[in-house]
């Protein structure tokens, strides 16, 4: 039975407060897994739809988007949603530091991403008046790499895009030595 649980849940969880557990089966269990991955999706396909509607203000309204009729910062339903999602991404990574306190950012490398993709995001909220809005975009699109993040949910994902990078890794390498020889 063990063996189901998350390492980080395993190993010295005994001394943890009883909060802590129920927090952290929480975080381990497939409901909560799963709806991570589905918000993470939709979040994906509202950023292509919106980056879509953005597109048609250009070259028009370059320099004054707010005037555009399809820009997204006028669309309240798009706005509410954006708070929304990054709600929840905030959520889980407070959840998840509150549970493996700072072994959060050595446990794997998707959850330094996820943090950094997390706080670029409400960068990205709470800067877009103060800031340039080529930055702020850029902000936006690194939440996009959290795609990157339902790979690890699906066995079978993972051990696709782990062959497929073990195989490019093999064709650089065997591209390097032809065309040494």
């Amino acid at each position: 039975q063990s063996q189901n649980k998350p390492q980080w849940l395993r190993k010295g969880a005994e001394n943890w407060s009883p909060r802590r557990v129920l927090v952290a089966k929480f975080l381990a269990g497939r409901p909560f897994r799963y709806g991570v991955v589905v918000c993470i999706l939709l979040n994906v396909a509202m950023i292509i739809y919106e980056t879509n509607l953005s597109a048609a203000c250009h070259p028009n309204f370059d320099g004054r988007m707010e005037l555009c009729p399809s820009y997204t910062g006028n669309i309240l339903w798009l706005q509410v949603a954006d708070f929304l999602f990054l709600g929840i991404f905030w959520l889980e990574v407070l959840l998840q530091l509150f549970v493996t306190r700072l072994n959060f950012f050595s446990k794997s490398f998707l959850n330094v991403l996820d943090f950094i993709i997390v706080v670029s995001g409400l960068l990205g909220v709470v800067l877009p008046r103060t800031v340039d809005l080529s930055l702020v975009r850029v902000l936006r699109v690194t939440r996009l790499l959290r795609a990157l993040k339902t790979v690890s949910h699906f066995r079978e994902l993972n051990m696709m895009v782990h062959g497929m990078t073990s195989a490019f890794r093999t064709m650089i390498f065997g591209t390097v030595l032809l065309s040494i020889a």
